[in-house]
């Protein structure tokens, strides 16, 4: 799930809220994306008895591809994001838009984490 938060202090900036239920089990989840060029140990949830989550800062008017790792080894997309996409070999990740005047694109254009290019079919949210 993704909440948002407009600053007024910083109307270039988009404040969102990353999160899972604290019901699945892990010991580890990472935010893995566009936002921090798909390091998958960068940007590590935090467990509350409520859920996992993690707050970013993201630049407003953009679409920021991303996806969740559990453990290391367990890829999850968010189905409640703004979009989801899927490549020709049926790995669907997830979009976060952070756009604030201006209509959602129809289209996005991936960047996939693996040296090879793909055809996107937009799944609706």
């Amino acid at each position: 799930m993704i909440r948002k938060a407009h600053l007024s202090d910083r109307p270039d900036i988009v404040r969102i809220t990353f999160s899972l239920p604290s019901s699945i089990w892990a010991d580890t989840i990472y935010l893995v994306g566009d936002f921090n060029n798909w390091n998958t140990t960068a940007t590590p949830l935090r467990l509350d008895e409520s859920d996992w989550s993690i707050t970013l800062d993201l630049d407003i008017d953009q679409a920021y591809e991303y996806r969740y790792l559990v453990n290391n080894d367990e890829w999850l997309s968010d189905w409640n994001a703004d979009n989801n996409i899927c490549d020709r070999d049926g790995l669907t990740s997830s979009v976060v838009m952070t756009y604030t005047s201006r209509p959602i694109p129809l289209h996005v254009r991936p960047s996939l984490p693996r040296e090879q290019t793909a055809d996107v079919v937009l799944i609706a949210a």
